[in-house]
Parts: C-alpha cells; structure tokens; sequence
C-alpha cells in the first residue's frame, strides 16, 4: 500500500482516506466522505451535526439557597463556541488524511450541516465553510488558536450572521447532486 501511494495510485489513496476517516471517532454524530480526482488534492464532505446536539444553549448557575436556575446563553458566545468546533474538526480530518497520505498536498474540506427547513426552498443540508487546508498549514494550528483570520489567510469560504451564526454557502460544484 505504501508504494501505491508513492506511486500516486487514486485508488490506494482513496481507500487509505476512507480508512483512515473510518478510524476517526467523533465525539458527536458526525461523518466525512472522500472524493479524489488527483492524489494531490483530497475533497473531505464533513457532516456536521446541529449546534443544539453540541453546545448546549443554557447553563446551571447555582444560587445561594442551593437551588440551581437555568441561564440562556449569550447567542454570539454559542456561536462562536461551535465555529470553534467545527473548524477545528476540520483541522483535525486535514491533519489525520496528511498523516496517512504522502503525495497529498491539499485536503479540501467541505462541511455542512444538518438543519431543519424551514421553508421549502431552503437546502436539507446547507455548506457552511469550504476550507482549502495545504501541508504546510497545519502547523500554525498546533497552539490551538483558531482564529479567523488564520482561516481566511488559507482561502476559506464561510459567511456568518450578525450573531456570528454560520450561514448557508454556494455549494462547491464538486459536492453537486451528493
């Protein structure tokens, strides 16, 4: 297998990646898929689960009585805590595909979301980011900062609401009619 890799073998490369995907285990209902075209250049599908089955939207404060009362959390705050997930998720699947495939330079990868419609026209599964990660890249996430601006460096695609919500992007033409 290591020389089909080598060897810049598609198939090789493709049923590493899927094994190595496989032995990821998330810690909530998560699955990626694996495209290639050429060993290069690696497409990850990341489905993502909803914010509510991973951030949870209250807290327990304890009072002086003892008693402990539910308090909302502050929407940009949840947010931003699963942006935070998410994105290192992708991180994390960029870095595990570099670590078992050799020739591969660029793990793409394309996450979206299970959502609710809400109108008919809306997408069943919205791309939330398209996150093109390189090599070398990886690196600059090993102190655990994921900040923003580290991502757009990178040319990730992402929109977010006034409340740093992750919004609904154009679906990357090589994830059409998946």
């Amino acid at each position: 297998t290591v020389r089909a890799l080598l060897e810049r073998d598609i198939e090789a490369t493709h049923r590493v990646a899927a094994t190595a995907l496989e032995a990821l285990e998330f810690p909530f209902d998560a699955g990626a898929d694996v495209f290639i075209e050429v060993v290069e250049t690696v497409v990850v599908h990341l489905r993502l689960p909803p914010i509510d089955d991973v951030v949870p939207g209250t807290f327990g404060v304890v009072l002086k009585s003892g008693e402990i009362r539910e308090r909302f959390r502050p929407a940009e705050e949840r947010n931003a805590d699963y942006r935070r997930l998410v994105l290192g998720l992708g991180i994390l699947v960029s870095s595990h595909l570099f670590a078992n495939l050799p020739r591969t330079d660029v793990v793409r990868v394309i996450a979206s979301v299970r959502r609710m419609k809400k109108r008919d026209s809306d997408p069943i599964d919205p791309c939330v980011f398209d996150l093109p990660v390189g090599r070398g890249s990886v690196e600059q996430f090993r102190d655990g900062d994921l900040n923003l601006n580290r991502f757009a460096a990178m040319g990730m695609v992402l929109d977010c609401d006034s409340k740093g919500l992750l919004k609904a992007i154009p679906t990357p033409s090589c994830l059409e009619g998946i």
